[in-house]
């Protein structure tokens, strides 16, 4: 590293920038590029994630629940009845991942599994009482979560934004890695 006066200057990679006044700046031999505008919207989307990942979990653990549970309870109302394999591969999550959360919410009275006499690794899960209005009243919270966070889009906005969304998990979808060196 190279320790370097510059007058009123600031070296950045693409260019300068002025500081003001004069300043010592620490120069490295080879200067980071900047972050590209779509990384940093990148960053954005974690953010907004994990800011709505929060408001989510404390409307959540009035219920007595944890973040992923919501979608398990959802899905196993969709496809009562259902073993643990199917609800795995709906939820495109590994069965032995699936059979820990299963395991909890029905500890807690969220869910129930018939057991197939037969077969016993073949066993239908589905929503108790307390399963059912537990999502009930998850689906309302989160629906007026969701309606603050898109609250001042227009229709087509939305429309606009969900189309976005499509087109970055379809690009996803198809990207390769092809170098392993970072």
């Amino acid at each position: 590293m190279i320790n370097q006066l510059i007058n009123n200057e600031k070296i950045r990679a693409g260019g300068l920038q002025s500081l003001g006044e004069n300043r010592i700046l620490t120069v490295e031999k080879d200067m980071k590029p900047e972050f590209s505008a779509q990384t940093h919207m990148v960053w954005k989307i974690k953010n907004i994630h994990h800011m709505h990942s929060a408001l989510m979990q404390e409307v959540l653990a009035g219920y007595g629940l944890h973040f992923g549970q919501p979608r398990i309870l959802f899905t196993v109302d969709e496809m009562t009845g259902a073993t643990q394999k199917e609800l795995a591969e709906r939820l495109q999550i590994t069965p032995a991942s699936l059979a820990m959360s299963l395991k909890r919410l029905q500890k807690a009275g969220f869910l129930e599994k018939d057991v197939n006499s037969k077969d016993l690794r073949c066993n239908k899960i589905r929503l108790t009482k307390k399963g059912r209005q537990a999502i009930t009243r998850c689906h309302q919270k989160l629906a007026e979560l969701d309606a603050r966070m898109f609250g001042d889009f227009s229709p087509l906005e939305l429309e606009q934004f969900q189309d976005f969304i499509r087109r970055i998990e379809t690009n996803l979808g198809n990207a390769e890695v092809t170098e392993h060196d970072c």
